[in-house]
């Protein structure tokens, strides 16, 4: 793992360990790691434990990571290193596996999409620029919240699922609370309740704020146009869209471009 790491953080990669591979240390920061095939063995206060496809732990700053693989197979995996605002950290899974070490398996289909994300993560990381920092961040939180959402019934709401990824579905798509409901199966009154008591704010404040995000990435990935970035996201004014998206990113989209594509 320290045979890539820059020293800069976020920092994104994937790497094949073969057979007999060890490492012992820690980091000063979260990371995330994310095992795509193989498998390793992590030497834990606890006991020993099998990693395996599909399998995304979580290390809190200076855990100690202590993994060899054992198996025929190289272990595949993808990780991030971090800095995690207070925000994320109630998102993240459950320290079950040691103090500071959790862990989430992940079925086929949310291992195909996070191994995605984790793949976007990646790309961007390969040009560091504050800008691309948070697009990583951004991800990381998506992902985050996807699998909070997922818990048993118990610790949340399944509907509350539905409606975010409906709304998750729809960034580029008209899209009023009235659907949202209806997808959802709840009444206005209940999602709006619901979904500020799960995610802390309104389903149209969140579906705004996911329509910023992807105009960030349109700002620094794409060579559309501004108004055209406007239009597509559902803002029919460029002048209302660049003052939501000042308020929301702290600078105009124009000054975010530049910021973005510049820092190579």
């Amino acid at each position: 793992m320290t045979a890539t790491y820059a020293g800069i953080i976020p920092f994104v990669a994937h790497t094949q360990c073969p057979r007999g591979s060890h490492w012992r240390g820690t980091f000063p920061y979260h990371v995330f790691s994310l095992t795509l095939g193989g498998g390793t063995t992590y030497t834990l206060p606890t006991g020993s434990v099998e990693i395996i496809k599909g399998d995304l732990l979580h290390f809190a700053p200076q855990a100690i990571q202590d993994w060899q693989v054992d198996g025929s197979h190289p272990w595949k995996v993808g990780y991030l290193i971090t800095a995690l605002p207070a925000a994320l950290r109630q998102l993240l899974p459950a320290p079950t596996l040691a103090p500071g070490i959790g862990r989430i398996h992940l079925d086929p289909r949310e291992l195909t999409r996070t191994a995605t994300s984790f793949r976007d993560m990646q790309q961007w990381c390969r040009h560091p620029s504050p800008v691309r920092g948070q697009l990583v961040l951004n991800l990381l939180e998506h992902v985050l919240l996807r699998l909070y959402s997922a818990k048993p019934a118990s610790e949340t709401d399944p509907r509350i699922a539905v409606a975010r990824d409906f709304l998750h579905a729809n960034v580029e798509s008209p899209a009023l609370l009235a659907d949202v409901a209806r997808v959802a199966g709840l009444s206005r009154a209940r999602l709006c309740a619901l979904f500020k008591e799960h995610l802390g704010g309104s389903p149209m404040a969140y579906l705004e704020r996911l329509r910023l995000e992807q105009a960030a990435r349109l700002l620094v990935f794409s060579s559309d146009d501004i108004a055209a970035i406007a239009e597509r996201l559902g803002y029919s004014e460029r002048g209302y869209f660049e003052k939501r998206f000042k308020r929301h990113w702290g600078m105009t989209p124009k000054a975010y471009r530049m910021q973005g594509v510049g820092r190579h």
